[in-house]
């Protein structure tokens, strides 16, 4: 990290210098070290005008150094100008005509154009007389060309052969990864990762990238092994510690996904959102003073934060303190105010309290914040039965069938069938909704808890729980 800072104010420091001479048009002579910083500077940071700038300054001083006129054409291509990117590349190439990445940059142009036949025969010739080292960078530009045609398979395979043959290249890695989510090629990228870690056992982008084709495969623990693998070879991996915990996390593994996050501390850029995670699995893991205690900490680093707030509020619910929880929601929804759980939570706890016109008020609140979303309906409509509000509850029902549909629901319309006094439909509906989630019927007994003595209802639960479980 401290390098990095060091780095940073350096080139910080070389940009300001150069606008401050630009402005007063007292740039005069630059080395073609600094003119290439400032252009790179600008591109990393999306100001394409202002590198584009930059390059035509530097070819006033530099009219023959071909790599002025390289970065400029990388420029052109990442604003989507290919035409005119070809013709500096037509420059480009007259100055350093064997230049490969002068030919690399006319393939991405030419396939933008959809100039297919010209991209496929330069790709040909450049094949034909590449050596072994300058081979990948040509087999990750035909990638590139299949990922714009859209033909994924190809696109990988090209790839694959890239690393293959350069196995230490981290960009390949990531480009391999991206053609494997376009071409669902999990069971290949398993082998070719397999072969590269014969190759390199403490390659650790390979053991990532392996985690990442066995979680494609729904083989959750191989994928945890394999990432963790990754932040063992390179320990200040960041996204090796933090993909294996978001992995953990939805296994509802949260003692391992705390353990992993609880080591990352040290390397991780982001130490709030870090935070926010160990939090939710303790809370997970109902150690509540704990997530508080790590919640508070991300409070000091980002007062501003959400989500810290809305679990603080979690917390707080958890241990029956709903006026704290209250005030918690209310500060996480202060602060982002388009988040359907945190109204939710909010009415619950209001709910809890008894202040039932504000449990109410912010229940249906989150159903309108996610219409597309039956558990927000259902909540609300379940709220209204335990209230009376049996016609209301049916008028909510009937809104949310306009947007959506549930076996939660299909439960909530059954009990105010029941409540009606119409035995046949309600049982009709039960059945519905017990083919359609047989897991969510308990909504029947958070209602109405006498239900659970009823024989009828208990009986035809019966039933469906022995058909659910024949199908397993």
């Amino acid at each position: 990290m401290e390098n990095r800072t060091k780095r940073d104010l350096s080139i910080l420091n070389i940009v300001s210098d150069f606008e401050a001479k630009f402005t007063n048009g007292q740039v005069g002579y630059l080395s073609e070290k600094k003119f290439i910083r400032v252009i790179e500077y600008y591109e990393e940071e999306k100001l394409f005008t202002k590198a584009l700038e930059v390059c035509n300054l530097a070819l006033t001083q530099y009219s023959f150094r071909a790599e002025f006129l390289m970065l400029k054409a990388k420029i052109l291509l990442q604003i989507n100008k290919p035409k005119k990117a070809l013709k500096v590349i037509d420059s480009a190439e007259k100055i350093s005509p064997f230049e490969l990445e002068i030919q690399l940059l006319k393939i991405k142009a030419l396939s933008i154009l959809n100039e297919y036949t010209k991209v496929e025969t330069l790709i040909n010739e450049l094949k034909s007389g590449a050596t072994r080292t300058d081979l990948p960078e040509i087999l990750s530009a035909e990638g590139s060309y299949y990922e714009i045609r859209k033909e994924y398979d190809l696109m990988y395979l090209a790839l694959a052969k890239a690393l293959l043959i350069n196995v230490d290249d981290e960009y390949l890695y990531d480009r391999v990864m991206q053609s494997v989510e376009l071409s669902k090629n999990y069971i290949q990228c398993i082998d070719l990762h397999q072969k590269i870690i014969n190759i390199r056992p403490y390659s650790y982008m390979a053991w990532y990238n392996l985690g990442h084709a066995y979680s494609f495969e729904g083989e959750y623990e191989q994928a945890i092994d394999a990432f963790e693998y990754s932040f063992i070879i390179n320990k200040d991996f960041e996204n090796g510690y933090l993909d294996c915990a978001d992995l953990c996390i939805q296994i509802k593994n949260f003692s391992k996904a705390l353990s992993v996050l609880s080591e990352a501390m040290e390397f991780v850029e982001n130490e709030c959102e870090t935070l926010v995670l160990m939090a939710y699995c303790q809370i997970q893991l109902a150690n509540f003073s704990d997530a508080k205690y790590n919640l508070f900490k991300a409070i000091k680093l980002d007062p501003y934060n959400d989500e810290v707030y809305f679990n603080l509020g979690v917390c707080y619910s958890k241990e029956n303190q709903w006026q704290n929880a209250i005030d918690a929601f209310h500060k996480a929804i202060t602060l982002e105010d388009s988040t359907e759980d945190y109204y939710l939570h909010l009415g619950l706890s209001y709910y809890e309290l008894g202040s039932f016109n504000k449990a109410g008020q912010y229940l249906r609140k989150a159903a309108s914040k996610a219409p597309e979303t039956s558990a927000y309906w259902s909540e609300y409509t379940k709220f209204l039965i335990k209230q009376g509000e049996i016609d209301l509850a049916l008028d909510v029902l009937n809104e949310a069938e306009e947007y959506t549909f549930g076996a939660d629901l299909l439960y909530c319309r059954a009990i105010i069938m029941l409540r009606q006094g119409n035995k046949g439909k309600a049982f009709e509906l039960l059945s519905e909704a017990l083919v359609e989630g047989f897991y969510l019927h308990t909504i029947l007994f958070d209602i109405d808890p006498e239900l659970m003595l009823d024989a009828e209802i208990c009986a035809i639960i019966k039933y469906y729980k022995i058909e659910e479980e024949s199908h397993y």
